[in-house]
């Protein structure tokens, strides 16, 4: 069936459907463009270009969610890297002979990964030096 066919069988304010093989994978948009173009008054026209402006928005939007998708898987990659480099520089470090540095960069990689087990590791340290329970005495 062709599209005067189907035009000519339809209301002109009921949408047509063409199938991807009938239309040749045009775009919903151009297509919304023809029907306003093609509209007999102008309500339709704007009913038209309100379902475009609707399309367009959800575009758009679908476009930021994917950037902040991205953005947030290259923050959490940016966020293992530096933690591995900084572990591997610690222990590197260590094994130089400077302990000092050494355990404060590879606790400062160790941060990155597991940063509760950090906490609890200081937080058994702090208790050690105020006379805690777990200080040696």
């Amino acid at each position: 069936m062709s599209q005067e066919q189907r035009n000519s069988t339809t209301p002109s304010n009921e949408p047509t459907a063409l199938t991807q093989h009938e239309s040749g994978e045009v775009p919903v948009l151009l297509s919304i463009e023809e029907r306003i173009s093609q509209a007999d008054n102008p309500e339709d026209a704007m009913g038209w270009a309100r379902l475009r402006e609707v399309i367009n928005g959800q575009n758009e939007e679908s476009k930021n969610q994917e950037h902040r998708r991205f953005l947030e898987k290259a923050q959490v990659w940016y966020k293992m890297g530096f933690s591995i480099i900084a572990f591997v520089v610690g222990i590197g470090l260590l094994i130089g002979g400077l302990t000092l540095p050494g355990i404060f960069i590879s606790g400062a990689g160790l941060f990155g990964v597991a940063p509760d087990y950090v906490k609890a590791f200081l937080r058994i340290f702090r208790e050690k030096d105020k006379g805690g329970e777990n200080a040696e005495e």
